[in-house]
């Protein structure tokens, strides 16, 4: 992860990047939403690799991929959050997963939360810390149980803050299995 931390921090002159000694989140966007990822739960960012598709699994599973000779499972991360079809942005549940199986990059958890797994998470925003986010914070659980809570950064636009031990209890609790 350190690797690709240390390119995102670097890359001057885009707004709202932070110095890597007071970043807190790590920030990804797919489709039209924006995510955060505390980095005490972030494992690697990786570039998206083949998934191979795995017959008979939920619509958010989109299959495994090999990290360094061990198998990774994929999930979908739009299409986990907003299971249940409330996501505001009108785009079907399947149609979500198909193009975020495709996504730039993939974030596995840090291992202290011991679950082989990766999120197809979108394009990488860089780091970001609380002085990006100057407003308040709303509770995000009335869009997803699985949020942290919503943010607005600088420009006003919403940020999701993911919990990502929240996302490992709940993937482990539904199963893979369709």
């Amino acid at each position: 992860m350190q690797a690709g931390l240390r390119g995102a921090s670097d890359q001057a002159g885009e707004p709202g990047r932070t110095q890597s000694g007071s970043a807190q989140w790590l920030a990804f966007a797919a489709s039209q939403r924006r995510y955060l990822f505390a980095l005490e739960h972030v494992g690697e960012v990786l570039q998206a690799g083949d998934i191979t598709k795995i017959p008979f699994t939920q619509p958010w599973f989109c299959g495994a991929v090999n990290v360094r000779g061990v198998l990774h499972g994929v999930i979908d991360l739009e299409a986990f959050l907003f299971l249940g079809g409330n996501a505001q942005d009108g785009i079907p549940h399947r149609s979500r997963v198909h193009a975020n199986a495709n996504s730039d990059h993939m974030v596995t958890f840090n291992a202290a939360l011991n679950w082989p797994c990766a999120l197809a998470a979108g394009s990488l925003q860089g780091l970001r810390s609380p002085a990006d986010f100057p407003g308040a914070t709303d509770d995000g659980s009335a869009e997803s149980p699985l949020l942290v809570g919503i943010r607005r950064d600088t420009l006003n636009a919403r940020w999701l803050e993911v919990d990502l031990p929240a996302v490992v209890a709940s993937a482990r609790a539904r199963g893979i299995t369709a």
